[in-house]
């Protein structure tokens, strides 16, 4: 049985010549073995540009923690989607 938590709050995307803050909301899936990640990260469209074509980006959250993710965006502009790449086992709810 999977169990659902949401995650909101400020953060920053790091990668290489990148250190951008941003807002994010977040919803971990924890079931067996599959741990997941998924939702959306909101900051100043001028600089979403550059994040989207950042290599190897993470999202260092909150609480410190951090994670490996990849950015893709369905339209023009807003909030872009982030999911997780890789183990959550660092997440303090995960």
């Amino acid at each position: 049985m999977a169990t659902t938590a949401r995650l909101s709050g400020d953060g920053v995307l790091i990668a290489p010549g990148l250190n951008l803050p941003v807002a994010y909301t977040l919803v971990l899936t924890l079931g067996g073995r599959r741990r997941a990640a998924s939702g959306v990260i909101d900051a100043p469209e001028a600089m979403l540009g550059q994040a989207l074509s950042a290599r190897s980006p993470r999202l260092r959250l909150e609480d410190g923690a951090e994670l490996s993710v990849a950015l893709r965006r369905k339209i023009p502009t807003g909030p872009v989607l982030i999911q997780s790449v890789g183990s959550l086992r660092r997440l303090p709810s995960a």
